[in-house]
């Protein structure tokens, strides 16, 4: 019988380092199952999409690596193949991973990919700029603390690092209005910040939209109506005790809605991020193309 051949795809400075062990034995047990693998190791920004983009003879990729580089995969990938993917998380945030339940550990993910056992998530999909997201997009503040971040980093991130960017940005942010239109109704003109969820969870402690479900073919849209900063502060604090307690606070002057479709724009320059990386700035036009990606996920419980 022919063995299946896996295609994998690793950052190998995620994770502190831990990518760089992980994966000889993620290979050992892999191989123990009657796998072939073939690795491919980014070596700079762009790498995972580009290894991502050619599919030929291999049965799955797996993904070792952050959001970032399951970012890249995702859009490097050709949706219409139906490639399965598996990600072994190993970055900072592992929104993916946090929203799937998927293992860190290689034993457990080799024992998933053996399985075959999947499930199709919605894709969202900036038709502007051709840019593909699986978990969220947003723009406005913290828009601006991952544009500032990507520029200082070098090597590994930390989570803490995320927290000192965003004191600094505050200082000096200005929230600018942007215009809100959702499936084709403008929803909002002047709003502060807007964030485009697929996942339940944001990053870290924080948690917006509980109620999101990546299989729904609905984004989960929230908008900070006003442009204060006191209410940035107050949204992000809720987004911790919505983590803490699993309750969903409500903020007053902000709208929570559902849609496939989602334009934002401004006149001023409004940073975007996607996934957690850099995405440029305003106007995007965001579209949810349902269960368009294929995941490697455990077994549900007989």
């Amino acid at each position: 019988m022919k063995k299946r051949r896996l295609k994998i795809i690793a950052n190998p400075v995620s994770g502190r380092g831990s990518t760089g062990r992980s994966i000889p034995r993620l290979r050992e047990e892999l191989a123990a199952r009657g796998f072939e693998t073939d690795l491919f190791l980014t070596d700079k920004r762009g790498a995972a999409r580009s290894f991502a983009a050619s599919a030929d003879g291999y049965d799955a990729f797996i993904c070792v690596g952050g959001d970032g580089t399951v970012s890249e995969v995702i859009n490097g990938i050709d949706l219409d193949r139906i490639m399965p993917i598996a990600v072994l998380p190993a970055g900072t945030g592992n929104v993916l991973a946090k929203e799937l339940k998927l293992p860190r550990h290689t034993g457990r993910l080799a024992d998933i990919v053996a399985r075959g056992s999947t499930v199709s998530i919605d894709v969202g999909v900036d038709t502007l700029h051709g840019r593909r997201f699986c978990m969220m997009a947003s723009a406005g503040f913290d828009s601006a603390v991952v544009h500032r971040f990507s520029v200082a980093r070098k090597g590994t991130m930390h989570m803490w690092q995320y927290l000192l960017w965003g004191m600094k940005v505050v200082e000096s942010y200005a929230m600018q209005p942007i215009r809100v239109e959702v499936d084709g109704k403008v929803v909002e003109k002047k709003a502060g910040y807007v964030l485009v969820s697929n996942v339940r969870s944001y990053g870290g402690p924080l948690t917006f939209v509980p109620q999101a479900d990546p299989r729904d073919g609905l984004f989960d849209i929230f908008v900070i109506r006003r442009r204060r900063k006191r209410d940035l502060i107050r949204f992000f604090s809720f987004g911790f005790l919505t983590y803490l307690t699993g309750q969903h606070f409500r903020m007053g002057d902000c709208l929570h809605l559902t849609g496939r479709e989602v334009s934002l724009s401004s006149d001023a320059m409004v940073p975007v991020q996607m996934d957690g990386d850099a995405a440029g700035f305003l106007p995007v036009r965001l579209s949810v193309d349902p269960r368009r990606l294929s995941l490697m996920v455990p077994a549900p419980p007989a």
